[in-house]
C-alpha cells in the first residue's frame, strides 16, 4: 500500500464502499516498536483510500479467540514467520 496506485487498485477490490470497508490485518507479532509504527502507516494509508481507522482490526496469531473472518470484507497477512502462519 506503499504508492498511490497501489491504495486506488486497492479501494476498487473493496467491493462497497470504503467507508463501511472492514479490513482484519493477520501478524505474527505486533509487540516490536518496528511493527507498531508499520501498523500505524498502514492504517493511515488504509484511511487514504476511505477506509476508517475503527474498521481497522489487527490480530496477533498468538492471542486466544482468533476474530470471525466472515466479519470482514479484506483480510490481509502480514508479514511474519511463515511457519507461524501454517
Amino acid at each position: 500500500m506503499h504508492t498511490p496506485q497501489i491504495r486506488e487498485t486497492l479501494k476498487d477490490l473493496y467491493g462497497k464502499p470504503a467507508e463501511k470497508t472492514k479490513i482484519l490485518i493477520i501478524s505474527t507479532d505486533t509487540k516490536t516498536e518496528g511493527y507498531q509504527k508499520s501498523f500505524e502507516i498502514e492504517k493511515q494509508q488504509l484511511a487514504e483510500t476511505g477506509v476508517k481507522p475503527q474498521n481497522v482490526v489487527i490480530y496477533v496469531l498468538a492471542e486466544n479467540n482468533p476474530p470471525y473472518l466472515k466479519e470482514y470484507d479484506v483480510v490481509f497477512v502480514y508479514v511474519g514467520n511463515t511457519y507461524k502462519y501454517m
